[in-house]
Order: structure tokens, then sequence, then C-alpha cells
């Protein structure tokens, strides 16, 4: 599962990175500024700059993208267990939350 729309990432720099985009195409962390990029960063690499974005408190099962049910034990439970922990369907032993 994905994050709403309203809070998607889109562009380097929008998880907090320094916002470049390197000749892969892909987005260069800190630690691999000077060496993908150079210095300056603009010398092999394009500026994106995007606006951080704030995510709402994570506080619910399936907030970080789980399937969303809390089992029998007070925990979230994953998708790799589901079924064994709540059933078919989920709602049989496990709370739906989200």
């Amino acid at each position: 599962m994905a994050a709403s729309p309203a809070f998607a990432c889109k562009g380097c720099g929008c998880r907090g990175g320094p916002g470049y985009r390197g000749p892969d195409g892909r987005c260069v962390g800190y630690a691999n500024l000077k060496s993908v990029c150079g210095t300056p960063p603009e010398t092999n690499c394009a500026k994106e700059g995007a606006a951080q974005v704030e995510e709402p408190e994570c506080t619910g099962c399936g907030c970080k993208g789980g399937p969303g049910y809390r089992g029998p034990d007070g925990r979230c439970v994953g998708f790799h267990n589901i079924k064994s922990v709540c059933g078919d369907p989920p709602e049989t032993r496990c709370k739906k939350e989200l």
C-alpha cells in the first residue's frame, strides 16, 4: 500500500536528501553526492530540490503499508502471516484499523 496522494513524495529531496538526480536517473544521497555529482553538484547531476513532505502521525496498524489488522495478541499483523493469525476473511479473528 502506498501513502495517500496528499502525502506522496515526488522528486529528489522530498524525503530529506540533498535534492539531486544523478546521471543514472536515481536520486543521490548525501553520502555519495561528491563522488556521483562532483563539486559543485550541478556538474554531473540535475538539481530538483523537491519540497519535503510531512506525513501524518502513524498510529494504527496499516499506516506504514501493512494490511491494517490488529491480531488477538494486540500486535499488528503483516502480510506474510495474516491468514494464519487472522483467518480468511481476516475479520474472523482480527480487528481492521485503517
